[in-house]
């Protein structure tokens, strides 16, 4: 029984010795893959609109510059915000992305990555090929703003940058979303 003991603990330590990485010697382990996305943010040009508080919340921008700029632009905008962990986002997200692709110049479209890490968006980002810009909210202010809890939500501005409406259900399909801007923006968009 002693000599069963004796082994275990030097194969214990043969194998914590093993598993070290040298003291202060670098490992040679690669580095972490970063994500590549970078759809950049049009920041808003000119005068901005009166807005509301959700209209003036400057959040930098997720892929790109990181200079806070307010979400508010001075056209009609559909501020989506989103998470890489929210499995409903998933299934929304190339919805909206198709909705962005038919409403180029008649309705700005923002996605809000919100309550995440940038890197963790990007990679997210990546997965579903979005082409619209998106903003980066890691302490979630702008949902808390909206006064929702749960992810997906949209927000639905108005060109002076004051909220219209605000959709927190089942996840979003483009023309969901078309009648939802149709009917709160008076804008239509043909999907």
């Amino acid at each position: 029984m002693r000599k069963t003991a004796v082994a275990l603990v030097i194969a214990l330590a043969l194998t914590l010795t093993a598993c070290g990485t040298g003291g202060d010697t670098p490992s040679s382990a690669p580095d972490d893959p970063q994500p590549t996305w970078a759809v950049p943010c049009v920041a808003p040009s000119g005068a901005l609109p009166p807005g509301d508080d959700i209209g003036k919340l400057a959040l930098p921008c997720l892929g790109g510059d990181q200079t806070a700029t307010p979400l508010a632009n001075g056209m009609p905008t559909v501020l989506n915000l989103w998470a890489s962990w929210c499995q409903p986002c998933r299934t929304e997200l190339p919805e909206v992305d198709a909705f962005y692709k038919a409403a180029q110049g008649e309705v700005a479209v923002l996605g809000v990555d919100t309550s995440d890490t940038a890197s963790a968006a990007r990679f997210a980002a990546e997965d579903f090929k979005i082409t619209f810009p998106s903003r980066h909210d890691a302490d979630g202010r702008l949902l808390a703003l909206t006064g929702k809890r749960t992810l997906p939500v949209t927000v639905l501005l108005r060109a002076d940058g004051t909220v219209a409406h605000v959709y927190n259900g089942t996840p979003l399909t483009r023309q969901g979303l078309a009648d939802l801007v149709a009917e709160h923006l008076g804008v239509r968009v043909g999907v």
